[in-house]
């Protein structure tokens, strides 16, 4: 006897999270690689192969070319994009299509369109004379990392001043609670941290520990305890001591701050429990709890790069990826149908074009 559909089990949300991260990385990575080759085959490789007797015809050639192939593609292909998600907001009708129909077609229309506004590096565009008569050059792991730097400490400084109106433009479909509102707050002020720490503007784990200082008025609202957030600031800024004399290994700190956003990620319902958080959560404020374990997970990604022998561009490639992943899990998973999703696509957009950017450097 067959079990019923209805008694069927759910997905693990640890199964699904893990999934959904492995393969935002392989399909963020895999792209990068397509998109490098195919703006080097087209704006150097191909030009030097047909020996043109005119080059400066090339240009609008291929992008006449190019342009009418993306038009016949998107005229006749499924696909999604951001306008069909702004579009789904604005009606009552049917959800949008599933993923796996429209995802390589959108992927296909994505390197086409970035094939023809894009140039090689700097080293090919050097050599070659089109690439000269052209200009532009993909923008440089640093420009990409300083772009998400200044982004994020300016959003940041202002939704951590202005919460309420800042967590209002994503349009929750129900009222924002007290508790979500905290979160958010704390989510701010860690990433005023992270925008510091990608501009190189302060120590990384000093801005850290300033930020989760500055979380003792959050843990008050939520009637919890200020012992363990007084601890973890005074705890880095010790280790970091130490680390500094070479009496810790450098792993030490943004391992524990990987295991911590870890705990948070998997294991919500123990994190709270340690943190003894007084007030009763919703899924709508433990969506937001949730969330804030982005900004450790993928600050201690940043930290453990050069530990681990990756340069700068890898090393921001993989914090932005690492994000990017969390921001995915709270538009399809944890936060499902409590917000308006078109802000977070965008988010997601910024910073996995930006860690693309980083892989191509």
């Amino acid at each position: 006897m067959q079990p019923s559909s209805s008694s069927a089990k759910p997905p693990s949300p640890l199964a699904a999270a893990a999934v959904l991260g492995v393969g935002t990385s392989c399909m963020g990575t895999a792209y990068a690689k397509a998109l490098k080759a195919s703006v080097t085959a087209v704006w150097i490789s191909a030009p030097a192969a047909f020996k043109l007797a005119d080059p400066t015809l090339y240009i609008p050639a291929i992008c006449t070319l190019g342009g009418a192939l993306i038009g016949l593609l998107a005229a006749n292909l499924q696909s999604v994009g951001m306008p069909n998600f702004i579009a789904k907001q604005q009606s009552d009708d049917d959800s949008l299509p599933g993923v796996r129909p429209v995802l390589a077609p959108l992927l296909l229309l994505s390197l086409l369109t970035s094939t023809l506004a894009l140039t090689a590096s700097r080293q090919a565009a050097s050599s070659a004379p089109l690439m000269k008569l052209r200009g532009g050059a993909l923008p440089s792991a640093e420009q990409a990392q300083s772009f998400i730097g200044y982004l994020t400490v300016a959003q940041a400084v202002a939704g951590h001043a202005w919460t309420k109106e800042s967590s209002e433009m994503y349009e929750f479909t129900s009222p924002l609670e007290m508790p979500t509102l905290q979160f958010a707050k704390f989510n701010y002020a860690l990433q005023i941290a992270h925008g510091l720490m990608l501009l190189g503007k302060v120590d990384p784990v000093t801005a850290l520990a300033v930020a989760i200082f500055s979380s003792t008025s959050v843990q008050e609202n939520l009637k919890a305890p200020k012992a363990p957030v007084v601890a973890w600031a005074a705890g880095l800024l010790v280790l970091k001591y130490f680390t500094d004399a070479g009496s810790v290994p450098a792993w030490v700190i943004p391992g524990m701050l990987l295991a911590s956003a870890l705990q948070g990620t998997f294991a919500w319902e123990s994190m709270k429990g340690m943190y003894k958080l007084g007030v009763p959560l919703t899924q709508q404020s433990d969506t937001m709890g949730k969330f804030v374990n982005g900004a450790f997970a993928s600050f201690a990604v940043y930290l453990l790069g050069p530990i681990l022998g990756l340069s700068s561009a890898q090393t921001f490639g993989a914090y932005a990826l690492t994000y990017t992943a969390y921001i995915l899990k709270l538009l399809l998973i944890d936060g499902k149908g409590l917000f308006n999703p078109v802000g977070g696509y965008v988010w997601a957009a910024i910073f996995g074009g930006s860690g693309a950017l980083a892989l191509l450097a």
